[in-house]
């Protein structure tokens, strides 16, 4: 039963990412869809990141192809904060082993437009771990970020390169890893 689920888990993800890039035209273009275990699926425009997380808005410099911009970002962890996503980390020695460090079994996974992927682990994205900076960016030196690269933007400066920046930003989707496992319970 086990080895069934998990089929279907993979399978599921990769139907998600087969999606043709031309599906995302017109309104779903403007906005980023956010989607993972037990959270609503959502999509968000840029008006909706602007209010409901205006607290959250930093501006970020970031350099890439030789030319350095300043955007206005969220950070990514705040954008899955508010869409359900369990970003709480709990570590107490006495916790049930199945909700100890919950948001650890998860990956986060962004897909731009074009159909390029790239994922980080969320312990890479909790401060309390790893702590790195990885923003959703909607604005570029004042002005609406262009139709190359935007509207959305998913900028990753503590790497060392640029490769896990995504343009044209799609969706965001979380993965429980522990529920894509192919063991067997009870195996070693």
């Amino acid at each position: 039963m086990r080895m069934q689920l998990n089929r279907w888990i993979v399978f599921g993800i990769a139907f998600c990412f087969s999606i043709a890039p031309s599906a995302f035209s017109g309104e779903a273009a403007q906005s980023v869809h956010v989607a993972g275990p037990n959270i609503a699926p959502s999509d968000w425009t840029i008006d909706q990141i602007q209010k409901q997380l205006a607290q959250d808005i930093a501006p970020v410099t970031y350099a890439s192809h030789g030319q350095t911009h300043l955007y206005d970002c969220i950070p990514l962890i705040s954008l899955l904060k508010v869409a359900g996503v369990p970003v709480d980390l709990k570590m107490t020695p006495k916790a049930d082993p199945k909700t100890k460090s919950y948001s650890l079994r998860f990956t986060v996974v962004a897909r731009g437009r074009d159909s390029y992927v790239v994922a980080f682990s969320m312990a890479e994205l909790l401060p309390d771990v790893g702590n790195r900076h990885v923003w959703v960016a909607f604005d570029e030196d004042g002005h609406p970020i262009s139709d190359q690269d935007g509207p959305i933007r998913l900028l990753s400066p503590d790497d060392q390169k640029p490769a896990r920046s995504v343009h044209e930003l799609a969706e965001i989707i979380v993965f429980d890893t522990a529920a894509a496992t192919t063991r067997p319970t009870g195996s070693p």
